[in-house]
């Protein structure tokens, strides 16, 4: 968990500091054909959704079984499947390189820039497709520090490539390309050197190669596909409905005051990610009791990352904000910002839950029920969009129904389902979950009451002060309250054992 919240801490500032640098160089307009390429390999990871969301599910299964021969033949049915995926990607990239022109709207002096960009971009996508399988390895042992230390290493490698191109050689788009594909060797490379050091039992061969094992896991996966569409459609209706409906003034509000709670949440699902592969231990060796444990351990620890700064941007985002953005409508975004991390606080803690349903292969029902919600959120929010007149009443409707909807998604279908598929009562993960949202409130409460009483002008100095103050009552308050003995335990042993061994 500490490396993932270091490696997404560090790459996020990597690229704080290195998009600028690259803007100043290339200029705005060349820079956002970088982030249209990249949204266009989005769009084409749809038709690898279904086998490669599945395919560490059934490889880790087998592996724990101990059946290695089937672990190998679900190996090769990755390989081969991704393999032949990446040329028909390839194809279907290669022909919007070829008509980039006729496509989109490129100014004649950047097209063969831009040409090269996509192309080199492309090949980056189809070789990474091609070898990701090799990365398994890691989840199986669970040893996903390794992967978060090795994605660190290769930014670091963008980082000093990027500086030396712009720096050297003549300014051009597709440097941004080539060093990708180089940072993709690196990754490539090293996850086949863990794959021999950590599961040597696990080798790619092509007399493994059974067709039906890409359609099991195909067909396992093809729920995934209707999720993934769902999330995308998600993640940007609110700002698209915002600028039909509202303004594109209020479409900035929003953007701005959605900002940090989605980077808090985007933190959060790396930490998650870390605790699947003891779920996936637990229930292929079928010890469904240590299975239980953990499923509620995963709540109670992830409550204890994520309230501090919850209560922290709640309580004082005024000030933050004020700070932060000069000039601009601060009171506005932190009331929007507030709204989407209160709607927040019920997801922060269960993210790690989601992946019982890959687990035990059950995502149909939670594909369906993503769609049913992404529906409702649409229909809702243009309902009142015309029954509304207030441009400011129509924003908050959008932010209010969003999260509302979120609200009862996690505190219904994901509590209650996810225990369901897994044998356990209904109500198991309730008691964690509210445990931990009572207490990210009492803690804002009290940081609120500090602010009110001990804040009496705002700086970024009475903000860190404030910051202070949270931390230092929200932790003990989060330590002996929030957890249970044995995960106080669990962590203060995890940490001394950590120390001893360094």
């Amino acid at each position: 968990m500490a490396a993932t919240f270091i490696g997404y801490l560090s790459s996020f500032g990597i690229s704080f500091f290195l998009t600028p640098f690259i803007v100043d160089r290339l200029g705005a307009t060349a820079y956002g054909f970088i982030g249209l390429s990249g949204n266009i390999i989005g769009y084409t990871s749809l038709l690898t959704v279904a086998i490669n969301s599945m395919s560490g599910r059934f490889i880790a299964l087998k592996y724990h079984e101990k059946n290695y021969a089937e672990a190998n033949k679900y190996l090769a049915a990755t390989y081969y499947a991704n393999i032949v995926t990446a040329l028909v990607i390839t194809l279907i990239l290669g022909f919007i390189a070829l008509f980039l022109d006729k496509i989109f709207q490129v100014p004649p002096d950047l097209l063969p820039d831009v040409r090269a960009l996509f192309v080199l971009t492309f090949v980056n996508m189809a070789i990474s497709l091609s070898f990701n399988v090799y990365g398994v390895c890691l989840f199986i042992k669970n040893r996903l520090e390794l992967g978060t230390i090795r994605s660190l290493i290769s930014d670091l490698i963008r980082v000093v490539l990027t500086v030396i191109a712009y720096t050297i050689f003549p300014v051009a788009l597709w440097y941004i390309g080539l060093i990708s594909i180089i940072c993709t060797a690196y990754l490539i490379t090293t996850n086949y050197l863990y794959q021999k050091a950590l599961t040597p039992e696990l080798v790619v061969k092509r007399i493994n190669f059974r067709l039906k094992y890409v359609w099991e896991m195909a067909t396992a996966g093809m729920w995934n596909i209707l999720s993934s569409m769902s999330s995308m459609l998600n993640q940007g209706v609110d700002l698209l409905l915002a600028n039909i409906f509202v303004s594109a003034y209020y479409m900035g509000i929003m953007s701005l005051g959605k900002n940090l709670p989605f980077i808090i949440l985007s933190i959060c699902t790396s930490v998650a990610n870390t605790i699947h592969p003891e779920f996936m231990k637990f229930f292929a060796e079928k010890r469904m009791d240590l299975l239980k444990n953990s499923l509620t351990k995963s709540i109670r620890i992830m409550g204890l990352f994520t309230s501090i700064p919850c209560a922290g941007l709640l309580a004082y985002g005024d000030i933050f904000y004020s700070q932060w953005l000069v000039g601009q409508d601060y009171q506005e975004i932190y009331n929007i910002s507030s709204l989407t991390m209160f709607a927040l606080l019920f997801t922060f803690p269960t993210q790690s839950i989601w992946y019982v349903f890959t687990m035990t292969n059950k995502v149909k029902i939670s594909s369906l029920n993503l769609i049913a919600f992404g529906i409702a959120n649409l229909l809702l929010i243009i309902t009142a969009m015309h029954i509304l007149t207030d441009d400011r009443q129509k924003l908050y409707a959008i932010v209010i129904i969003q999260g509302g909807l979120m609200i009862i998604r996690f505190t219904t279908f994901l509590p209650i389902y996810g225990a369901k598929v897994l044998g356990f009562a209904k109500t198991l993960l309730y008691k964690p979950l509210f445990k931990m949202v009572v207490s990210t409130l009492i803690i804002t409460a009290i940081s609120y009451g500090f602010k009110t009483m001990c804040i009496s002008h705002y700086s970024w100095g009475t903000l860190c002060i404030g910051a202070i103050f949270t931390i230092v009552i929200g932790l003990p308050f989060n330590f002996y309250i929030s957890l249970q003995k044995s995960d106080r335990e669990y962590i203060l042993n995890r940490f001394i054992r950590k120390k001893k061994h360094a």
